[in-house]
Formats: C-alpha cells, sequence, structure tokens
C-alpha cells in the first residue's frame, strides 16, 4: 500500500479509464483521474457514473494537475 512507500493519498494520482478504476481511487482516497478517451465508456459516461476528481483530454493535461495548474 502507500505506507509502504511512505506516501500520503494527497501525494498520488490514480489515472484510470473505468468506473472501477477509479471506484478504486476513491476507495483509496486517492485523487481520480479520468481519461477522456476510455475506449470502455463513451464520452460522458465515465464522469457521470464515477465523478473522477479530474479529467484529461492528453498527457499534457496530466502534468498540469501535477504541478498544481
Amino acid at each position: 500500500g502507500l505506507a509502504a512507500l511512505n506516501l500520503a493519498a494527497h501525494e498520488c494520482l490514480m489515472v484510470g479509464d473505468s468506473v472501477q478504476d477509479l471506484q478504486a481511487a476513491h476507495n483509496a482516497g486517492v485523487p481520480a483521474v479520468g481519461v477522456a478517451w476510455s475506449l470502455l465508456y463513451p464520452s460522458g459516461t465515465l464522469t457521470s457514473q464515477a465523478q473522477p476528481d479530474y479529467i484529461i483530454h492528453n498527457m499534457p493535461d496530466l502534468l498540469k494537475i501535477i504541478k498544481g495548474e
């Protein structure tokens, strides 16, 4: 777990393309990042079902989240 890595949940991000990925992030107390290009969930479905903290449309969006922009 995170304790083995000496990390707190707020120091991490979980990036996922499924409802299950984002639910796992929520269950762990980790901020959830949903990808807009999920093949499993059409546009908007992932965000309405899993309510991620962030949505990214490309990898530079993830970098912005990490940098706090």
